[in-house]
C-alpha cells in the first residue's frame, strides 16, 4: 500500500552477481506473502548486475535499488540494506540462493510463538554451483517451539547452521545487530552473529521453509596464506567465547553451551589434525618474522 511500510522487507546486497542474481529475484518475487519490499544494494559491481536490477525495479514496484559509488566492502552492504529497510520484519538475502514460494509466509508465522521472538529460520537445502542437487546433508531450521540456549546452540554449532542467518528477523533486533556486523570477519561472521542470538533471544523455525543454498566453489573471504588462517582462527574463536562470557547465562546453562561449543571450536581449528594445524602455525610464525605471505 503506498505510503505505508510492508510487513517484510528483503534486503539484497550484490557484488557481481550477474550469473545468480536474476533467479534469486525472481524467487524472492515470487513468495506468496506479497506484502513486501526487496530493497537491492549493489556495492559498484563491474559487471552487469545493476543492469539487471534496474530492470527488476522499473517492472515491479516491490523492488528498490541503489548502487554505492565505490565498494564499501561485504559487511557495511549488509547493512546498507537494511538501512534502507522500512518493514516490520526484515531478511537478508544471499543473491546465488533460491528460496520456496511460502518461505517468508512460513517464517512469519514463527513470530506467533511469543513476542520476545527474534528469529525464525527454515531448513537448507544445497545445491551445486550449477543448480543441481548437492550430496551435502540439509540443515534443519531451529525447533518450532521456543528451547533453551544450550538446546538451540547443540543445533546450530552440531550442523554448522549458517543459513539461520537468512531467515526472517524481527527488525528491532536486527538494527540491534548492526554493531556486531561491522566487526565480524565476513567469514565465520554470520556464525557469530547467529551464536548471539541463540543466546540471547527466542529462535525459533520450521522445517517446511526452505532455502535452496548454493555451494560455491570459490569464496574470495576465505582465508589464504597460514598467517591469514591463524588470524582467523583466533579472532574467531575469541569472538565465539566472548559472545557466552557476555550473554550473562545461569552457570548450569553456561556450562551445557561450553558442552557444544569448545568441540566445534577444536573441530574447526584442528580442521587438519594437530599435525597439519602445527605446521601451519609454524609457518604463520615464519611468514610474521619475514614481513609478507607466501600462498
Amino acid at each position: 500500500m503506498p505510503g505505508s511500510s510492508p510487513t517484510v522487507s528483503i534486503g539484497l546486497p550484490v557484488y557481481n552477481g550477474e550469473a545468480f542474481v536474476a533467479a534469486a529475484i525472481d524467487s524472492l518475487l515470487a513468495q506468496d506473502h506479497a506484502d513486501l519490499e526487496l530493497v537491492i544494494s549493489d556495492n559498484a559491481s563491474t559487471d552487469r548486475t545493476p543492469m539487471i536490477c534496474e530492470d527488476y525495479a522499473r517492472r515491479d514496484p516491490r523492488v528498490r535499488f541503489s548502487r554505492n559509488d565505490t565498494n564499501i566492502g561485504p559487511n557495511r552492504n549488509f547493512l546498507r540494506v537494511l538501512e534502507l529497510s522500512s518493514g516490520e520484519h526484515f531478511m537478508w538475502a544471499s543473491h546465488d540462493d533460491v528460496w520456496a514460494p511460502d518461505y517468508v509466509k512460513l517464517l512469519l508465522a514463527g513470530f506467533a510463538a511469543g513476542d520476545s521472538v527474534a528469529l525464525s529460520a527454515g531448513r537448507t537445502v544445497y545445491m551445486t554451483e550449477e543448480g543441481e542437487p548437492s550430496t551435502v546433508p540439509s540443515a534443519s531450521a531451529p525447533p518450532e517451539h521456543v528451547e533453551s540456549a544450550p538446546e538451540v546452540t547443540r543445533l546450530l554449532l552440531q550442523q554448522h547452521a549458517t543459513s539461520w542467518f537468512y531467515g526472517l528477523f524481527r527488525r528491532t533486533v536486527a538494527i540491534e545487530l548492526m554493531e556486531l556486523l561491522r566487526d565480524v570477519p565476513v567469514w565465520g561472521g554470520d556464525l557469530m552473529i547467529l551464536l548471539r542470538l541463540c543466546l540471547r533471544y527466542p529462535v525459533v523455525g520450521d522445517d517446511r521453509a526452505i532455502i535452496h543454498k548454493r555451494l560455491r566453489t570459490h569464496t574470495s573471504h576465505q582465508p589464504k596464506t597460514p598467517r591469514e588462517w591463524v588470524r582467523w582462527q583466533r579472532t574467531f574463536a575469541a569472538g565465539m567465547l566472548r559472545e557466552v562470557a557476555s550473554a550473562r547465562l545461569p552457570l548450569p546453562e553456561a556450562t551445557a553451551v561450553l558442552g557444544h561449543l569448545v568441540p566445534f571450536l577444536r573441530k574447526i581449528l584442528f580442521r587438519k589434525g594437530a599435525k597439519g594445524t602445527a605446521l601451519m602455525w609454524l609457518r604463520a610464525a615464519y611468514q610474521l618474522g619475514q614481513g609478507r605471505d607466501h600462498a
